[in-house]
C-alpha cells in the first residue's frame, strides 16, 4: 500500500515537473528535436513547428527536408552533418543559419544539439537539442554592426581631428588627427595622455570641461583652444566634445578644427584694417562705397572727417549728394562729369573727379576723388567705389609753382647763360634757348636726354664720382670744368654750376644747372701757359747757346792768337809756320762762320731779312758748294765720305730766279750739318720739280735722330745732345737759320731719320724759272717728257 502511494506520488511530481517544463519551453520559444540515427526517426515539440509558421504535425519531419532548407549562403550541408553525425564530443554544439519558414522567407535560427545515446562501438545512436529563432536578435545585431561600421567610417574618413579617449587616455585617433598632431602612427599617441597636447594655458579649463562631461553627459560648447603637435607647433583650433560609450566604458569623443591659418587671416586683416586707418588718417585719404542696387552709402572715417558729414545726414541720391557736398558754381560742371561716366559703356577704368567743397568754400578747400563703378550683367551700375582726398594744400602749392615755374622759365629763357634742369636719374627735362641753341638740338631732341650723352668721356668719369653725387646731395651744389660736344661734334669746355632739387620730403629729387662756355678763355688760358712756357724754354735756351758761344767763339780765338804769336817764334821751320797759317785761316773762317750764323739769326728774329731774287744757273750754284765741301779747307781732318749729286734739269736748263745767297746759306748748313754727323758713307745732295716747286734733299748715312728730338731739331738754340760733354761741336743755329730762310723763301722743311740709319733733310722753295727757257721748259713738261720725279 504504501510502495503504491509512494509510486503514485512520484507520478504526480513527475506530471508537474513535465507541465513545467512544456510551460517553460512554450513561454521561451524554444522548439525540441531528437533525432534517432538508427531508426533516421526524427521527433519535432509544438514549438518547433510554430517557429517556422507551420501547424503542429503539418508536416512529417525528416532531416533531408530540414537540410533543404538551409540558406545556401551561411553553411554548407556536408559541413553541418559532419558537426551533428561526426562530433563525438559531450559537449553541445551550437550553429546560426537561415531556414526556409513556410511564408517562403528565411529566418535566422540557432541550432543547438549534443549526443545524448552511444552504441557498443561508441558511435552516436540519438542526437537531441534545441532551436530558436533568432531573427530579431540578428537584425539588432546586423544593425550595430552597420552602425558600428558607419560610425568608424565616418570617424576615419572625417576631414576634422577626432580623438577618443577613456580616462584621460587616448583609445582611438583618426587620419586627420594624426596629420595635425604629426604623428607618423597611431601608437605615438593611443594610451598617452590627451592633456599633453593641449597648451599648458588651456588645460586646467579642458580638465574642468570633461569632468564636467562625465556627469552630465551631452555635448560641450564649442570653444577656441591651442594644441600642441608632436614637433612643437602650437595650433589655434574649435573643439567639441561629447560622451560615448567605448567597448562599455564611457568615453569623451573630441571633434576639432584647425583654424590657424582663419586666426592668422583674421589676425592680418584686423591689422589691414588698422594700417587702412592709420594710413588714410596720414595721407588724409577716406575711403567710400555707394551701393546703388540697395541704395547704401558708406564713408571711411577719414572721408567722414574731410567731407565733415555722415551718409546718415542725407538720403541716397547722387544729384543730391552731390549739392550739399559740392560749392555751387562747380556743381553743375561736376554733376554733368559724374553723369557721363556712370553712363559710359567702357567703365574699365577709373574715372576721377575734382572740386571745392562747399562748406569749406572761405578756405577753399579741394577734394579729389578717384572712383571705379562696377554693373551687374545686364550693364547697369550696382556700386561705386573710390577715394577721397582733401588736396587743397596740393592744389595752392600747384598754383604757386605753377606762377613760380612762369617766373622761373621767364627768367631762363631769356637768360644768356645755359640752364637746364635734370632728374635725378640725370636727365634732360628742361634746357632754355640759349643751351639748345650752343649745343645745335632741338627741345625735343634734347628732352629726355641723359648729360652722359653730351659728355667728353675725361669728363664723364669726372662728372659721376659718388663724392661729386654725395655733395650735391647734402651740400646743395657742386661745380665742374667739363667738356660737352655738340650735336655736329664741336668741343665746348665750359664751368658747370649745378643746385640740387629737393621734393616735400626732402628727398633728392634733381638738379639746376648753369653753363658757362670757357673756350675761347680756356684756349687763351693755354696759349698763355704755352707762351709762357715757350719763353721760359727760350731763356733756358738762350743762356744754354751764350754759354755754348763762349765755348765755341773762344776755341777759334785761341787758334788765331795763339798760332799768330807762334809765327813770330825763330824756333819755327817756315814749313811748320806755314801750317801754323793754315790754322789761323781755318780758325778764322770757324769765327767768320760763327758771327754770320749769329748775323743770320739776329735778322731772321728782327725779321730784317731782304730777299734779293736774281737769275742764277742753280746747277752751277750746287757743284761750287759740293767742290767747297769736297776742298780740303772744309775738312779739319779727312773722312771717308763720298759725295753725290743728282740734279733734275740739265746745265741749260737751271736758270731760276729766286735768293742765291739764301738758297746757298739753307744747303751750306744742311750739308754742314750731315759731315758733321757721318764719319763714312755718303753724302748726297740733289733736287726734283714738283709742280710749282722745287724739291731739294740732303741725304747722309750718318748716326740718325733720336725720334723723341725730330720735332726740336729746327727750333732756335736747340741740338740733339745739350750736355755740356757734347761729342758734336756747333752753335746749334744751322737747322734754325735754314728753316728761318725757308719760310722767308715761301717755303717748308721736314726731315726723315732713323737711329743709326741716317737722314734725309727735305726742303722747297717756289720755282720760278728764268724767262729764256720758261716756255722751253713748260713745254717738256706739258708733253709729258719731263716730270715732277725726273732725276
Amino acid at each position: 500500500m504504501a510502495n503504491d502511494l509512494t509510486h503514485k506520488e512520484n507520478n504526480r511530481h513527475n506530471k508537474e515537473n513535465e507541465l513545467r517544463l512544456q510551460l517553460a519551453i512554450s513561454a521561451s520559444n524554444i522548439g525540441l528535436w531528437d533525432y534517432n540515427l538508427q531508426s533516421d526517426k526524427l521527433f519535432l515539440s509544438a514549438e518547433y513547428y510554430k517557429i517556422f509558421g507551420y501547424e503542429v504535425n503539418e508536416f512529417s519531419p525528416s532531416i533531408a527536408d530540414f537540410l533543404t532548407g538551409i540558406h545556401a549562403d551561411d553553411i554548407k550541408k556536408e559541413i553541418l552533418i559532419k558537426n551533428i553525425l561526426e562530433n563525438t564530443s559531450d559537449k553541445p554544439y551550437i550553429i546560426h543559419f537561415r531556414h526556409l519558414a513556410k511564408s517562403g522567407d528565411y529566418i535566422w535560427i540557432s541550432l543547438r544539439g549534443h549526443i545524448v545515446a552511444y552504441n557498443e562501438k561508441e558511435r552516436p545512436v540519438r542526437i537531441a537539442g534545441t532551436i530558436r529563432d533568432i531573427s530579431e536578435a540578428k537584425s539588432n545585431e546586423l544593425a550595430i554592426k552597420e552602425n558600428e561600421e558607419l560610425y568608424r567610417n565616418l570617424f576615419e574618413l572625417s576631414p576634422y581631428p577626432i580623438v577618443v579617449h577613456c580616462e584621460g587616455k587616448a583609445v582611438m585617433i583618426n587620419a586627420a588627427a594624426l596629420k595635425f598632431l604629426g604623428a607618423s602612427d597611431k601608437s605615438e599617441i593611443i594610451g598617452k595622455p590627451v592633456i599633453n597636447n593641449v597648451s599648458p594655458e588651456y588645460q586646467k579649463i579642458a580638465a574642468k570641461r570633461i569632468e564636467k562631461l562625465y556627469k552630465e553627459g551631452g555635448f560641450t560648447d564649442t570653444i577656441e583652444e591651442k594644441f600642441i603637435t608632436l614637433n612643437g607647433e602650437v595650433r589655434d583650433v574649435e573643439v567639441l566634445g561629447s560622451l560615448i560609450t567605448f567597448r562599455g566604458k564611457k568615453s569623451v569623443q573630441v571633434i576639432f578644427n584647425d583654424i590657424t591659418e582663419r586666426k592668422r587671416a583674421e589676425t592680418l586683416l584686423k591689422e589691414s584694417e588698422f594700417m587702412i586707418r592709420k594710413t588714410q588718417q596720414i595721407t588724409k585719404v577716406g575711403s567710400y562705397k555707394a551701393d546703388i542696387k540697395n541704395r547704401r552709402l558708406y564713408f571711411s572715417e577719414e572721408a567722414i572727417n574731410i567731407l565733415k558729414c555722415d551718409p546718415a545726414d542725407f538720403d541716397f541720391d547722387a544729384d543730391k549728394i552731390l549739392k550739399i557736398l559740392l560749392h555751387p558754381k562747380e556743381i553743375q560742371i561736376l554733376t554733368a562729369k559724374y553723369q557721363q561716366q556712370v553712363s559710359r559703356k567702357d567703365i574699365s577704368e577709373p574715372f576721377t573727379l575734382e572740386g571745392r567743397i562747399k562748406h569749406t568754400y572761405d578756405k577753399e578747400k579741394h577734394i579729389n576723388s578717384l572712383s571705379k563703378i562696377t554693373v551687374d550683367k545686364n550693364g547697369e551700375p550696382t556700386t561705386i567705389i573710390g577715394s577721397v582726398q582733401d588736396v587743397t594744400e596740393l592744389k595752392l602749392a600747384e598754383i604757386a609753382l605753377i606762377q613760380s615755374e612762369e617766373k622761373f622759365r621767364s627768367f631762363m629763357e631769356t637768360a644768356s647763360n645755359m640752364m637746364n634742369i635734370v632728374d635725378k636719374d640725370l636727365r634732360i627735362i628742361y634746357a632754355n634757348k640759349a643751351l639748345l641753341e650752343t649745343m645745335e638740338y632741338s627741345e625735343k631732341e634734347l628732352t629726355g636726354m641723359h648729360v652722359a650723352d653730351l659728355l667728353s668721356p675725361e669728363s664723364r668719369k669726372q662728372y659721376y664720382t659718388p663724392e661729386k653725387h654725395n655733395e650735391l646731395v647734402t651740400k646743395g651744389k657742386v661745380e665742374y670744368e667739363l667738356t660737352w660736344f655738340t650735336k655736329s661734334g664741336k668741343r665746348i669746355d665750359g664751368e658747370l654750376k649745378i643746385v640740387a632739387i629737393y621734393d616735400k620730403e626732402g628727398n633728392f629729387a634733381g638738379s639746376r644747372g648753369i653753363f658757362n662756355d670757357i673756350t675761347e678763355r680756356k684756349k687763351a688760358n693755354l696759349e698763355l701757359i704755352k707762351a709762357k712756357e715757350k719763353a721760359e724754354e727760350s731763356d733756358r735756351l738762350k743762356s744754354a747757346f751764350l754759354a755754348n758761344m763762349s765755348h765755341e767763339i773762344h776755341t777759334p780765338l785761341n787758334g788765331i792768337l795763339g798760332f799768330s804769336q807762334m809765327l813770330n817764334d825763330p824756333e819755327f821751320s817756315a814749313e811748320q809756320k806755314q801750317e801754323f797759317v793754315q790754322i789761323i785761316n781755318k780758325s778764322a773762317n770757324q769765327l767768320l762762320n760763327i758771327i754770320n750764323d749769329i748775323l743770320d739769326i739776329s735778322y731772321i728774329e728782327s725779321h730784317q731779312v731782304i730777299v734779293h731774287n736774281e737769275q742764277f744757273n742753280l746747277n752751277n750754284l750746287l757743284n761750287e758748294i759740293c767742290d767747297f765741301f769736297k776742298s780740303s779747307l772744309f775738312l779739319e781732318k779727312p773722312k771717308s765720305i763720298e759725295f753725290i749729286s743728282s740734279y733734275y734739269f740739265k746745265d741749260e736748263d737751271s736758270l731760276i730766279i729766286s735768293d742765291a745767297g739764301k738758297l746757298q746759306i739753307i744747303i751750306n748748313n744742311l750739308i754742314r750739318n750731315a759731315f758733321k754727323f757721318t764719319n763714312k758713307g755718303y753724302i748726297e745732295l740733289g733736287y726734283k720739280r714738283k709742280g710749282s716747286m722745287l724739291e731739294f734733299y740732303i741725304k747722309d748715312s750718318g748716326i740718325g735722330i733720336p725720334k723723341e728730338k725730330l720735332g726740336i731739331i729746327f727750333d732756335r738754340f736747340r741740338q740733339v745732345d745739350e750736355t755740356q760733354t757734347r761729342q758734336f761741336g756747333g752753335t746749334g743755329l744751322g737747322l734754325a737759320i735754314s728753316k728761318g730762310y725757308i719760310d722767308i723763301l715761301n717755303g717748308t722743311i721736314r726731315v726723315e731719320s732713323e737711329r743709326g740709319k741716317g737722314s734725309i733733310f727735305y726742303f722747297s722753295i717756289s720755282y720760278h724759272p728764268a724767262p729764256s727757257i720758261a716756255e722751253k721748259i713748260n713745254t717738256l713738261y706739258n708733253n709729258g717728257t719731263m716730270t715732277d720725279v725726273q732725276m
